[in-house]
């Protein structure tokens, strides 16, 4: 991030704790996002006022409608959905409520960027299998109440963890790309991503209210159980779609088969003795590796590295099982690193 880009994002990340009668106690400092999002920031700092405690401050700067009303949405959901948490938490059929706690109904607005303040008390260490499943299980218990299942209808219809089959053929078209001129490629893509994506659907149709963005970074262990956060592509979904981050961590990022075992376990404990099969979950996890190689493809240009990957990354287009190097997550390594470790008890059963 530029230091202008990075004076502004703190300039109206003040301004907004001030509208809602919040003072930084210290510096605010950068939590992991995409370096490729400069204009989506979020920061995190202990404040004291109306609501004292830990926050987390997400700035978007200079949004065009399309990002404005995602960021409406991602801050609309979780305002919907912990209230029936609660309801869950007070009946007795979760534990604690994992939906991240808004300190405002409506997203700031100020002159140049929209602003969402959420409270943010992150335990120490890293998350395990076991909290990332229980977590999981949780979550999907709320999303298949009748109320998140009636929040479906107004959710509008999304890309592909944003994806767009325009974002290939424009990239390739770009002078200098290394896939320059070949829309065979983006055509081809496009067939295989629908193949994938129909197998998917088919093995797990239920649908339900899911995250579609699941990994280490959305799920933050706290002092009073793991919260989630980012809900920018939750929507229409199955069980096995939000463990597809977890599947690629394990077979494409280096991540230790135990970790799936592991999460599956605390998953069908949390949900009621529900989990999707060992199928399902690779299908999903499957499309997921897909929308990876499409963005690698598309940033082909950017670097040798990322030249690098996009080849990597591209036998699985033809087979799905393709074994190829450790993958790299040039965006944001953050999320693998340190990523989901294997839970400690589990560790240390297997040691002795």
């Amino acid at each position: 991030m530029t230091e202008d880009l990075s004076l502004r994002v703190r300039h109206d990340a003040r301004t907004a704790l001030d509208h809602l009668g919040l003072k930084p106690l210290g510096p605010l400092r950068s939590l992991p996002t995409p370096w490729d999002r400069p204009q989506r920031q979020v920061l995190h700092t202990p404040v004291t006022g109306s609501r004292r405690g830990e926050v987390a401050v997400k700035v978007l700067l200079d949004p065009d409608p399309a990002a404005a009303a995602a960021f409406a949405q991602e801050h609309d959901l979780p305002r919907v959905l912990s209230p029936i948490a609660d309801s869950l938490v007070r009946s007795g059929e979760i534990p604690h409520n994992p939906i991240v706690q808004l300190l405002h109904r409506e997203p700031v607005q100020l002159s140049g960027s929209l602003v969402a303040v959420t409270r943010f008390a992150r335990a120490g260490g890293p998350l395990d299998a076991t909290t990332w499943g229980r977590t999981l299980g949780i979550l999907h218990r709320i999303g298949t109440t009748p109320s998140a299942l009636r929040r479906l209808s107004g959710v509008p219809g999304k890309t592909l963890a944003g994806l767009h089959a325009q974002t290939l053929v424009e990239a390739f078209q770009r002078p200098g790309h290394p896939f320059h001129d070949r829309s065979d490629l983006a055509l081809r893509f496009a067939h295989v991503l629908r193949e994938r994506v129909t197998r998917a659907l088919e093995l797990d149709p239920e649908p339900l209210l899911a995250h579609r963005d699941f990994h280490a970074l959305n799920c933050v262990p706290a002092r009073t159980g793991a919260v989630v956060l980012d809900w920018q592509e939750a929507g229409w979904g199955s069980r096995s779609d939000d463990f597809a981050w977890l599947y690629l961590t394990v077979s494409r990022f280096g991540g230790l088969p135990q970790l799936l075992d592991e999460a599956k376990t605390a998953y069908r404990q949390a949900s009621g003795g529900i989990c999707p099969s060992d199928e399902q979950i690779r299908a999903a996890g499957q499309v997921r590796e897909l929308l990876c190689l499409g963005f690698s493809l598309a940033k082909a240009d950017r670097s040798p590295r990322h030249r690098r990957e996009a080849l990597n990354q591209l036998p699985i287009l033809r087979d799905p099982q393709a074994r190829t190097r450790r993958w790299r997550m040039l965006h944001n390594p953050a999320i693998f690193s340190p990523g989901i470790i294997p839970s400690r008890r589990t560790t240390a059963a297997r040691s002795a």
